[in-house]
């Protein structure tokens, strides 16, 4: 389990949950999630193509786009928590899909609302 300053970020079976525990952590939380999504978009074909050439980079392109959109959507999950003015909340994140969690230990879909 990682447990930065203002968030925690744990993997439970097969997702990596992540989750703020006051409105400054889902601020952390967004801003470190966009960040995310955007190395993995730009750096998925260079790093593809570092390690296997041309071939690498194209799956370093899909890989890194599908993961990158994933994470993505994950940030704007986190902005609803703070629009909605929560002052907690968190995601879930698999290779697929991602959606929001009402505790970090959490497997199943919440609804998003005021915590």
């Amino acid at each position: 389990m990682r447990v930065a300053a203002k968030y925690s970020t744990k993997f439970v079976n097969d997702g990596v949950n992540s989750f703020a525990t006051s409105k400054s952590g889902l601020q952390q939380l967004r801003t470190d999630l966009a960040t995310t999504a955007t190395l993995l978009l730009a750096n998925g074909t260079v790093g593809g193509a570092a390690v296997a050439g041309p071939l690498g980079a194209l799956l370093g392109l899909v890989g890194g786009g599908i993961l990158g959109s994933t994470v993505r959507s994950a940030s704007n999950t986190i902005q609803s928590w703070i629009n909605v003015g929560s002052s907690k909340g968190g995601v879930r994140v698999t290779l697929v899909e991602q959606f929001p969690i009402s505790s970090l230990n959490s497997q199943s879909q919440a609804k998003i609302k005021k915590l």
